[in-house]
């Protein structure tokens, strides 16, 4: 039961975590167009990459290391926080100086940033660091079973952005410029709060732990590479369509839509490190009871989820934004790629901890070289809907992949990963009565 409670506690923190970041994208939606949101997201994404490449993996490697109490707490906060903010100020440092040699407007007159002074682009460059260190911080807190300030951390920088962008327009500041500035001062703000809260329970000295590296890296590794793949298979797409299509608005559409159906991803993105960290801990036949158990309530959750966002999408941008609704045949392709893969990712999660993160590595590489290769074809042809055919395509055949391997590992059927069992319906009951106060 502690961890339904656990997983439970998780999923409705994640839950106030989404609600007020939608609530902030679709200010976003409201305020910008297309074309302006376009340049905003391949900002964003270049600092997220940047995110994904200075982690190194540390931070899987020191949840692992933990939960099997083959490092200490002391030991291993010092040695992450380290290594992940020097990695992030040194990133952060080459591209700044990689960017200040252009000089003046952005380097490419006829492309999606066009216009964009590279002050902001600095800004969003300069968000590597204090991320990668609330990265490092918060897989603390996993290994220690610390969910509340997990979440905390994650929905912190969320709504300090929603409140700062609203004062920003209140103050005049024009919507793009607001935006990325308050996107940097809100990811440096929730930098801070999680060092407020990891000093709770473990020490904010930083230090380059070369033994402590040695250990992790080879574990490490290896969920960095798959980490690395998993992101290009998502994200990658975004970049091959302003690549290919040069046009801002084409990119603001596409990555509107992406962000749509994402949400649907997101939730199991979020149990999967909670999973991962507890099912390192779990006997065999813990593992198959553990794991179906979390895919079949995420299979559950993907289809109503989706369902609800095909009704509510339509109004919602007719109401915010009619310039989105060239986006809507491009989401709903996404969206059939993206419900199977809320339950593959929880699978993925349980390879991790059987101590085969090869399998979704390859996985992950798989989907990457399908997408890349279709949106090569189809993007010319059809637009962004040729990327969501292809992110679709790719998502489906990793679920579908994933699914059989998990099979032939664990030898538990389809049904009981996929069909909610007759024990299950208790598991929702707890969690009703949790969110009404009742228990």
């Amino acid at each position: 039961m502690s961890l339904i409670k656990g997983t439970a506690w998780t999923l409705l923190g994640f839950g106030a975590t989404r609600v007020v970041g939608f609530a902030a994208g679709l200010l976003l939606v409201h305020l910008l167009d297309p074309e302006q949101k376009g340049p905003f997201d391949l900002m964003v994404q270049v600092c997220f990459f940047g995110q994904v490449f200075g982690s190194l993996g540390l931070h899987n490697a020191a949840i692992y290391l933990m939960g099997r109490e083959e490092t200490g707490t002391w030991r291993t906060t010092k040695a992450l926080l380290g290594t992940q903010t020097g990695v992030g100020l040194l990133m952060a440092g080459v591209l700044s100086l990689v960017i200040w040699q252009f000089g003046g407007d952005a380097p490419d007159p006829t492309g999606p940033l066009a216009g964009i002074p590279y002050v902001l682009l600095l800004a969003m460059i300069w968000c590597i660091p204090p991320r990668l260190y609330g990265i490092g911080a918060n897989a603390i807190h996993l290994a220690q079973n610390r969910v509340k300030s997990y979440n905390a951390v994650l929905f912190t920088p969320e709504v300090l952005f929603l409140a700062l962008l609203g004062t920003a327009l209140l103050l005049g500041v024009e919507a793009l410029e607001a935006a990325v500035l308050c996107k940097f001062l809100a990811i440096w703000l929730g930098a801070i709060t999680a060092a407020v809260l990891l000093r709770q329970s473990a020490p904010l000295s930083m230090s380059l732990d070369r033994g402590w590296l040695a250990q992790a890296m080879p574990h490490g590794l290896s969920y960095y590479l798959t980490w690395i793949l998993r992101i290009a298979s998502q994200r990658m797409d975004i970049f091959l369509v302003a690549a290919l299509t040069r046009d801002a608005a084409a990119v603001g559409l596409y990555s509107f839509a992406l962000g749509m159906a994402e949400l649907l991803v997101m939730l199991p993105d979020q149990v999967a490190p909670v999973f991962f960290a507890r099912f390192s801990r779990e006997s065999d036949e813990g593992k198959r009871e553990l794991t179906p158990m979390v895919s079949r309530h995420m299979a559950l959750v993907s289809v109503v989820a989706a369902c609800g966002l095909v009704l509510a999408l339509p109004p919602l941008i007719v109401f915010l934004n009619d310039s989105y609704l060239a986006s809507l045949e491009t989401f709903r392709w996404l969206l059939l790629g993206t419900v199977p893969m809320g339950v593959a990712r929880v699978l993925f999660a349980d390879l991790q901890g059987r101590g085969r993160p090869d399998l979704p590595m390859k996985l992950d590489g798989m989907a990457l070289v399908v997408v890349v290769g279709l949106d090569l074809l189809l993007i010319p042809r059809m637009g962004i809907v040729g990327a969501g055919v292809a992110h679709a395509a790719a998502s489906a055949l990793v679920a579908v992949s994933t699914l059989v391997i998990y099979r032939r590992i664990s030898g538990v059927g389809l049904v009981k990963t996929l069909v909610l069992q007759r024990g299950d319906f208790g598991v929702w009951k707890w969690i009703c009565r949790r969110m009404a106060g009742r228990e």
